[in-house]
């Protein structure tokens, strides 16, 4: 009794061992093959590091975003490999799950990350496009400063208080910007204004030969211009308008010091006043009443 249990149970595990002989047989080649091929694909995604490696040093100075692309391409070629592997071992259903929860997964990580992947791919194109590089004066946001950091979802600028200031990629790509060390002119526009009884033609010809004189000015670019804009509470003013070579914010605080420190020398000797604020004060009810009139 003993004996044919032993004997039939001995019989079955041959037969499992050599059908799972002959399932290997089979599917060694197959096996062999998927190895091969995950190793050429294994290689092929190491030099294609290398060969990015250069090409992007070459697209961008930014080695951040070189790793990123580098290594984002080394996993989609290892995939790929992971995925015909799978296929020589004829695991396609297998291989369209995977795809299929891949989608899923990144339909849902496109939702929960979307600011995080909009700032991403727009600071991957303020690199490539690079409207501006480190060290550039700029102004964006309604923030200006020298960018001091290119990242991947942000820019770090320093304005001329010394602070740091974090703006998203995003936020530079979908606004106005101007980068100031790009442009080889700049304006200056000021405000300035006179008492009522001053000589407008003397405070104009007296304006522009103070502004001419500064070492700052660059009138080959364009004149210096005096526009008179209106008659406000108390005194005339007017808007100078001249040109510098220069664009450097720090250019540009110098020539208005420069600017209103000479017209203020050239005003007093010539006996322009710029007036204070001037508020009249009428007591009569029909107005026009001096106030030693009221009083008596």
């Amino acid at each position: 009794m003993f004996l044919s249990l032993f004997s039939e149970a001995y019989n079955i595990i041959i037969k499992e061992l050599q059908s799972w002989f002959t399932v290997i047989v089979k599917f060694l080649p197959n096996f062999v093959f998927a190895i091969m091929a995950m190793l050429a694909f294994h290689y092929v995604a190491k030099l294609s590091r290398k060969i990015n490696r250069r090409f992007f040093s070459k697209l961008s100075d930014n080695s951040t975003i070189n790793s990123v692309l580098e290594q984002l391409i080394f996993i989609a070629v290892e995939v790929v490999g992971i995925f015909v592997a799978l296929n020589i071992l004829g695991l396609s259903k297998a291989v369209t799950s995977l795809l299929a929860g891949a989608g899923v997964v990144g339909l849902a990580l496109s939702f929960a990350f979307q600011d995080l992947a909009t700032n991403f791919i727009s600071g991957f194109f303020i690199v490539i496009q690079k409207p501006f590089v480190l060290g550039d004066y700029i102004k964006t946001n309604n923030y200006q400063g020298r960018v001091k950091e290119i990242s991947l979802r942000t820019v770090l600028i320093e304005d001329l208080d010394g602070q740091d200031i974090i703006i998203p990629s995003k936020a530079i790509i979908q606004n106005p910007l101007t980068n100031y060390s790009l442009i080889q002119k700049r304006r200056v526009n000021l405000k300035v204004g006179v008492t009522y009884d001053a000589d407008l033609r003397l405070v104009k010809e007296v304006t522009i030969q103070a502004i001419e004189g500064l070492p700052i000015v660059n009138t080959s670019i364009g004149p210096i211009r005096i526009d008179f804009d209106e008659f406000s509470d108390s005194a005339i003013t007017f808007t100078l308008r001249f040109w510098i070579a220069k664009s450097d914010q720090n250019e540009y605080n110098n020539a208005v010091a420069e600017a209103i420190m000479i017209i203020t020398e050239v005003f007093r000797k010539n006996d322009i006043t710029i007036p204070f604020p001037i508020r009249t004060l009428d007591f009569g009810i029909q107005g026009g009443t001096r106030l030693d009139e009221v009083l008596k």
